[in-house]
């Protein structure tokens, strides 16, 4: 199976640190984001797709053409802002089997993203605060069939709703449909998926551990974090 990660983006929120090095390589814990989350990947993984742009260069020297024997290919995004975006430019490069999509930015248990890959198509969620007004509320059946989304409440904000966090389980069906543009211009995979979800079965999988790096706070909470379950 081929594991796509999503690691174009600068990170513009972290400040300074990003200023020489792609988000993708800040170490927390003594390991670099990018390699916790090669550590993280099915064991069935036969091939990463990196997809990269601010500081390609610096991932490429960093990770080379292969970890622990699983070959790397770096996909360069220069069209299509957004996740969505991103992993277009990965279409050539997949055959007709399911693959695996991940942020190269957030922090994963393997057995949670081993949960995930267990559907042909899945996408991962986390109920926790609403982290803006920028992420959706991921509506389920009963069956735990993704029906929908909706923009949260004012009271919905105050609580926690139900995220998707960056890991998504598909197949070359995810290209038959347009990507969905959103309001800050970006295209979404979410969005672009639950366009999909309207004509397939995409199973909500709930993952316990989930750690975004979007700010310094959050770097020193995944320390923490994983400082005290190394």
């Amino acid at each position: 199976m081929k594991a796509v990660i999503l690691a174009a983006g600068k990170g513009t929120r972290l400040g300074e640190i990003t200023q020489s090095i792609p988000k993708s390589l800040v170490i927390i814990a003594g390991c670099s984001i990018l390699e916790r989350t090669f550590d993280s990947l099915p064991e069935n993984t036969d091939e990463i797709i990196i997809v990269v742009k601010y500081l390609a260069d610096k991932i490429i020297e960093k990770i080379g053409d292969n970890y622990k024997n699983i070959p790397i290919k770096y996909v360069e995004q220069n069209i299509f802002a957004g996740t969505a975006g991103a992993l277009w430019q990965v279409e050539p490069f997949l055959n007709n089997e399911k693959f695996l999509v991940l942020n190269g930015d957030d922090v994963y248990l393997k057995e949670e993203i081993a949960n995930c890959v267990a559907y042909d198509l899945s996408m991962g969620l986390s109920k926790r605060k609403s982290l803006g007004k920028s992420y959706l509320n991921i509506d389920l059946n009963k069956f735990a069939k993704i029906i929908g989304s909706h923009i949260p409440e004012t009271k919905e904000l105050d609580g926690e709703i139900t995220m998707a966090n960056g890991v998504y389980v598909l197949d070359k069906r995810i290209f038959n449909y347009q990507p969905v543009q959103m309001s800050n211009g970006e295209y979404g995979l979410p969005h672009t998926m639950l366009a999909m979800a309207k004509d397939y079965f995409i199973r909500g999988v709930f993952m316990d551990f989930w750690l975004p790096i979007n700010s310094k706070d959050d770097i020193m909470t995944a320390e923490n974090v994983l400082s005290a379950v190394r």
